[in-house]
């Protein structure tokens, strides 16, 4: 076969590039500028700052196979079908964590430029609670500039409802976390429980209020409802 005849690895010429894709490649890649997790010891002050963006899915493969080859020369002991590796796991995790750090921590001035020399450099200068630290700024930039919603306000919820009405399909949902998918069925659910129990109630309320009926007690999933709520409460510390 000719080099002429060679099958190219892009899209035909003749094609033109979808209206998403023109998109896609025109727009920015988003990142976020945090500060480093390191003090001056004189000023108290961070050392200085590190633009982080999310992680291709082509980076976060190649960040997964660098740390198996790294966990595989520190072992020096092929990882065997069957086996229970504990070291090669925890070396693993530790090395994964390191290397999308590497890959997602930016210099600010030119955020084409890694903000670390290498993934090496960075294993051997930071400190576990400085990569620790990193590893949970980078999450939260992942949750503020990804398209996954994984928090939302009462008003949003709202929102949210509203726009699954006027969908008349399911797809919206997937821009949620599975947290917040429960959330928002829990608070579906409560809502037609009351409604069915407003509609199937007999007779009209008292012209003046009152009423000597017992309170009903709160169903399940109201109950449900609450506790999630105060999960997170909870968890913000509050």
């Amino acid at each position: 076969m000719s080099a002429s005849s060679t099958p190219s690895k892009g899209p035909p010429a003749d094609v033109p590039v979808s209206e998403l894709w023109a998109a896609l490649t025109s727009i920015p890649r988003p990142w976020q500028v945090v500060d480093f997790p390191r003090v001056d010891p004189i000023t108290k002050e961070p050392l200085g700052q590190v633009a982080i963006w999310v992680l291709t899915q082509e980076e976060q493969i190649a960040a997964s196979a660098e740390a198996d080859q790294v966990a595989k020369r520190v072992l020096k002991d092929p990882q065997r079908a069957g086996e229970a590796n504990l070291g090669y796991e925890n070396i693993y995790n530790n090395e994964s964590t390191v290397q999308v750090l590497y890959r997602a921590c930016r210099d600010i001035k030119d955020v084409s430029r890694p903000a670390f020399p290498s993934a090496s450099m960075l294993r051997k200068q930071l400190s576990i609670d400085e990569i620790s630290v990193l590893a949970v700024l980078y999450m939260q930039v992942q949750a503020s500039i990804g398209p996954i919603v994984s928090s939302m306000t009462v008003d949003e919820e709202e929102l949210w409802i509203g726009r699954l009405a006027q969908a008349g399909n399911i797809y919206p949902i997937a821009a949620l976390s599975l947290r917040e998918q429960e959330r928002l069925l829990v608070s579906l659910a409560c809502r037609l429980a009351s409604s069915l129990m407003v509609t199937s109630s007999p007779g009209s309320a008292p012209s003046d209020g009152g009423t000597n009926e017992a309170p009903k007690p709160e169903s399940d999933l109201v109950i449900e409802a609450k506790a999630l709520d105060d999960e997170d409460f909870v968890a913000s510390g509050s």
